[in-house]
């Protein structure tokens, strides 16, 4: 694990490129203002402190945001560097470990707002979200749906409970994420996913989500 704190080259998370043959799908999809506040503002100058974890084939990098604005409602963004697809069990532990530090920061681990992030760079994450679209009379028809392809997305990502397992790292805080924002979904035919398994061949083809920017609320545990 590597920390840092000064020099890093921030990645914004609105400008993760796309895969050559994936399709962006473009709606407005509500975010929560202290995430709009981030995004209108500098992120080097938010940057507290960055963590650095290697993973096969890349690493996951963590900074933790603080807008001088709301400084009580921290945030954290993941971003992924290289090729890197960590398990969600990879990213409880890093997120644990980065949790553990903040005190020492001065960072009240309960004041966390929301995580930031690519998605869907986790397997079983991509794999289940593949396989509930193909089920999904509203994906398949998400231009008629109010919302689009993030409404459609966000419902499906709640459904699965598909982030839950990153509540491993937020139990001893009395918080758990809930998805609660999508912006700039991205699509690809089925077939071109290269998911092991999936019900799909070149009579039935359809196109899958395979990307967006998701906020994971951090709220109360009921």
């Amino acid at each position: 694990m590597k920390s840092a704190h000064k020099g890093r080259k921030l990645v914004p998370l609105l400008k993760e490129p796309l895969k050559v043959g994936i399709v962006a799908i473009f709606f407005a999809a509500p975010i929560g203002a202290s995430a709009a506040h981030l995004a209108a503002t500098d992120w080097h100058s938010n940057v507290r402190n960055t963590w650095e974890f290697k993973v096969d084939k890349g690493a996951v990098r963590i900074d933790l945001l603080v807008a001088p604005t709301e400084p009580h409602t921290p945030s954290l963004d993941l971003i992924y560097e290289g090729d890197a697809h960590p398990s969600l069990a990879e990213e409880a532990g890093f997120l644990r470990e980065a949790l553990h530090q903040l005190p020492a920061l001065g960072i009240d681990p309960h004041n966390l707002s929301f995580i930031m992030l690519r998605g869907f760079a986790e397997p079983e994450v991509e794999r289940r979200l593949a396989l509930a679209a193909l089920r999904s009379k509203d994906w398949q028809s998400f231009t008629t749906v109010s919302g689009g392809a993030e409404r459609v997305v966000e419902d499906l990502l709640n459904s699965l409970g598909a982030y839950d397992e990153l509540n491993l790292a937020f139990k001893e805080y009395g918080l758990c994420v809930r998805p609660g924002g999508v912006e700039k979904v991205s699509s690809a035919r089925c077939l071109d996913l290269r998911i092991p398994d999936l019900p799909c061949s070149a009579h039935h083809n359809p196109r899958l989500p395979t990307g967006a920017n998701l906020y994971l609320i951090l709220e109360k545990a009921r």
